[in-house]
């Protein structure tokens, strides 16, 4: 489950995406970290932020919110951890 917090951060980076302040196809033309740095420039957005936006909006392979607790907690499930 997303925090209210960060919904409103991706919410945010839409925006600025709708009215031409960022550019995706600008950032589809980066390479995966520097893409990464750029919306980490952001106010509020770090790494899982950055990472899920890249994953789910811009497809790119080599993104994953890494320290997602909801996977983390899962796998323990799974691992009977």
């Amino acid at each position: 489950k997303m925090t209210v917090k960060k919904s409103e951060y991706i919410i945010g980076i839409a925006r600025l995406m709708a009215c031409g302040e960022l550019s995706k196809e600008q950032l589809m033309k980066m390479n995966f970290k520097e893409a990464e740095k750029s919306l980490i420039k952001i106010r509020g957005i770090g790494p899982w932020t950055a990472n899920y936006v890249l994953m789910r909006c811009l497809m790119f392979q080599t993104a994953f919110p890494i320290d997602d607790v909801g996977l983390i907690n899962s796998i323990k499930t799974l691992r009977n951890m």
